[in-house]
Parts: structure tokens; sequence; C-alpha cells
């Protein structure tokens, strides 16, 4: 039982975390870090939110290696937003941020491309990744949900 306020609620899940936590986490931002995806100015803030706890919290029973592919794929999720979606200057630009839409929907449909933008280069790496974990049939839905995820995102000037 939890407690708010004066009343009791009641939750048939036991909260869990990944056993591993520290190491996925480290892992996590150390595979960001090394895509170059999260500029160095801005590293000490993004990691402060603990974007690569959130899924040793939802996959608290998976395997390492599904548990770091999900994580890092948050952390991805988490760093986009960051980067081109909240206010900032690519964010409120429509024509730069619809271009790099394209350019990540781009690598999406062609992986064996090589992308310029840090951040088109680590959802490269995932791609390869989910692809590697799982049939084709997987990576196609992951692909598919990832580009829906990325055309509904509005840029900055329109929130």
């Amino acid at each position: 039982m939890t407690a708010v306020g004066d009343r009791e609620l009641w939750c048939p899940l036991e909260s869990l975390v990944h056993p591993i936590l520290t190491r996925i986490e480290a892992d996590s931002m150390a595979w960001l870090d090394a895509h170059d995806v999260m500029p160095p100015h801005r590293r000490a803030e993004f990691r402060s939110g603990a974007p690569a706890a959130l899924g040793s919290y939802t996959y608290p029973r998976g395997t390492r290696e599904g548990t770091q592919l999900a994580t890092d794929f948050i952390t991805w999720l988490f760093a986009f937003d960051d980067l081109y979606c909240d206010a900032n200057r690519i964010g409120s630009d429509p024509v730069e941020f619809s271009a790099i839409i394209g350019d990540l929907v781009h690598v999406l449909e062609s992986p064996a491309d090589n992308p310029t933008l840090p951040v088109a280069r680590a959802l490269r790496d995932l791609n390869g990744r989910v692809a590697a974990a799982g049939s084709p049939v997987q990576r196609r839905r992951w692909a598919d949900d990832t580009e829906k995820y990325l055309l509904t995102k509005p840029p900055a000037a329109e929130w």
C-alpha cells in the first residue's frame, strides 16, 4: 500500500529496478557520448535528468542486452527531444527541423547509408542493433513506430 494524502492506493505490482541499473545507465551515457549526440556543454544538464535510468525501471527483469538496447533508445529519444524539439534554434525553424526529420527517416529506410548528423548516426546504430536482436518483422515494426514518432513531433515553434 502507498499513502497519497489521506488515501491508500493499492498496486498489485511490486516496485522493481534492473539489478545492474548503475552499469546500464553508465553504458547508455557512454554510448550517447561515443556518437557525440549531446554537445559537451549540455552533457551535465542532460545527465542530471537521469534519462538512462528509465530503461532499468521499465525492464527490471530484462536481459542485459535487451535492457541496454531499450535504455539506449530511451536515452536517444530524450536527447533528440532536448536537441531538436525543445525551444532552441533548430526546433524553432520548421524548415531545418523538417530536414533533420527527413534525415532520420532516411536512416530507418536506408540503414546502409552513412549519415553525417550525430543523432542520425546513433539512430543508425540502434537500427542495426534492433535488427540483430529480433526478426525482420520486429525491426520493421520498430522502424515504422519510430518513423511515426518522428513525423508527429512538432518543432518547438508550434508549442
